[in-house]
């Protein structure tokens, strides 16, 4: 690997030293990490080696060369997936991951299987199902085979959405019921509640609301049991589609605001992007053109500074925090009340 070669593109993040890698990461990120290490997988770098990261005076932490170093890296990259997602840099993981497994020698079986799975888990929520498939295809035989429960767990759960997205609800379904056992052997809770929001997308997906609305619900209890900031975000904004869909605008709209707060609280511009969207979607819907002008204002202004990819609208219904129609919302406001209305909801969400 190139020497300087930045794995992020958060100025907040360093680059990779040659080899190994070396990583930035912020404080406040790897404080949290460090707090549920069975959660994020950081278990498997060690406690002591997350608070060393945080403790440093750049930030920074570094798997030694020679040895083991590459299976080193996979332990680091699979800590740092979360943080890849929350912040919108899924290419950066998925190059990480790909550097790691384009070497022929210097890698486990056990690292190779957990690196196709990452890379298949970040590249199918940056969109690209096909080749999402294919990676975790290849990860799931070599993960059984090693018996790395979490990383097959994972692998299963990704696998079911993409099955289901082509129209294979039953299969779908069994790889759900093999990912929740493996998570309830772990009591990874937070990945226990992923899989309840996926079966709520299949009932979303044949229209039963009821029983979507049921899923969700439990996801969210599992998910706030658990503390799992990445879990409740995806569950409320899963949930509040389920309301929303039922007619339940009102409830939808405490949700999104909920998600919105703690998108906020993360940093993750890109999920912001998206319940702001959702939110003048609905604003729109019950024909509150002026709310609607100002919550697009603010999406808009979310997404030029670099909220524009989200997992959640990858995970989520397609179609996700698209917002109003602005061509119509301009014409019922007239050209200068629009803009002015769009200017001051950017203003005013960058204000807090």
């Amino acid at each position: 690997m190139p020497s300087g070669r930045r794995i992020f593109t958060d100025p907040a993040v360093d680059s990779l030293a040659e080899e190994i890698g070396v990583a930035r990461v912020p404080a406040v990120f790897l404080d949290q990490v460090a707090e549920q290490p069975a959660q994020a997988g950081v278990a498997a770098v060690g406690r002591g080696h997350v608070h060393e990261l945080v403790q440093s005076p750049a930030g920074q932490g570094r798997v030694e060369p020679g040895a083991g170093s590459l299976d080193g890296a996979v332990r680091l990259g699979w800590a740092l997936w979360r943080f890849w997602y929350l912040r919108g840099h899924v290419e950066e993981g998925v190059r990480w991951f790909h550097d790691i497994l384009d070497r022929e020698t210097g890698l486990s079986a056990y690292s190779r299987a957990r690196a196709l799975s990452a890379a298949g888990l970040l590249t199918f929520g940056h969109g690209d199902l096909a080749e999402g498939e294919s990676l975790l295809g290849r990860a799931l035989p070599l993960g059984r085979e090693v018996a790395d429960r979490q990383g097959t767990a994972r692998a299963l759960g990704a696998l079911a959405q993409i099955v289901a997205a082509r129209g294979e609800p039953q299969t779908a379904r069994e790889y759900l019921a093999e990912s929740l056992a493996l998570s309830c052997e772990r009591r990874d809770e937070w990945f226990i509640a992923f899989i309840h929001d996926f079966y709520g997308q299949l009932a979303l997906d044949e229209q039963d609301l009821v029983a979507a609305d049921a899923y969700f619900a439990d996801a969210l209890t599992v998910a706030r049991r658990s503390g799992d900031r990445l879990a409740i975000l995806y569950t409320v904004h899963a949930l509040a589609d389920a309301r929303r869909r039922g007619g339940d605008e009102a409830s939808a709209e405490v949700l999104l605001d909920e998600g919105l707060s703690l998108s906020r609280e993360t940093g993750d511009a890109a999920s912001a992007a998206t319940l702001l969207g959702t939110l003048a979607s609905i604003a729109d819907s019950r024909g509150d053109d002026e709310a609607a002008a100002r919550l697009s204002g603010a999406t808009e202004a979310v997404r030029r500074d670099g909220g524009r990819s989200s997992w959640l609208a990858a995970f989520n219904a397609r179609g996700a925090g698209q917002g109003p129609d602005l061509s119509a919302l301009r014409t019922r406001l007239g050209a200068a009340a629009f803009d002015h209305v769009r200017e001051a909801g950017a203003s005013e969400y960058a204000a807090g």
